[in-house]
């Protein structure tokens, strides 16, 4: 009985609908037979399964596992907050890079820090097309401190390097990567 309930549930695996009868055959047992093992497996709750009777198919479904559907979303979740926290590090050290500014002095201190503003932002851009596939134009105002208007600049400057695939709607202000 083990042995006929691994192979059912490994069949089960690779099979999201299989007849009685080819079922029977992987198993070597008669049609009777499978469909009686069949039954007490699901009764068992070890695997979900519907005999459709009239045309002889069986269809498996997969057995959700609440446990593993919620380990999976807080590991997402996880991800998605460290990923955040990691990019969002220039709002913490805004004055760190302002004093970096000022012991350069010049334009060359300007254009220093501008650069390291719009790598931050486009990093986070990046982060930001990993985990939504859309998104309005003033969530990434909100996202990243800046202007709709900078915040498509830079979005059209990612996309003309490459870095990142998305299109802008204008008239619904929405974000599609």
């Amino acid at each position: 009985m083990r042995d006929i309930g691994h192979k059912m549930l490994v069949v089960s695996k690779w099979y999201s609908k299989i007849t009685i009868k080819r079922l029977a055959e992987l198993m070597s047992l008669t049609i009777h037979e499978a469909k009686k093992y069949l039954s007490k497996i699901v009764v068992s709750k070890a695997m979900v399964a519907q005999i459709d009777q009239p045309i002889r198919l069986v269809s498996f479904q997969r057995n959700n596992n609440s446990n593993e559907h919620l380990d999976s979303w807080v590991l997402n979740v996880d991800n998605l907050v460290h990923l955040l926290e990691k990019s969002f590090l220039l709002g913490l050290y805004k004055n760190d890079f302002e004093n970096e500014k000022n012991l350069q002095r010049g334009s060359f201190g300007d254009q220093a820090t501008e650069d390291l503003r719009m790598r931050d932002v486009g990093h986070k851009m990046l982060v930001v097309s990993k985990w939504y596939s859309k998104i309005i134009l003033k969530r990434l105002d909100e996202l990243f401190c800046l202007t709709i208007q900078e915040a498509m600049k830079q979005l059209s400057e990612i996309v003309v390097s490459k870095v990142v695939v998305a299109k802008i709607d204008q008239p619904m202000r929405l974000v599609s990567f």
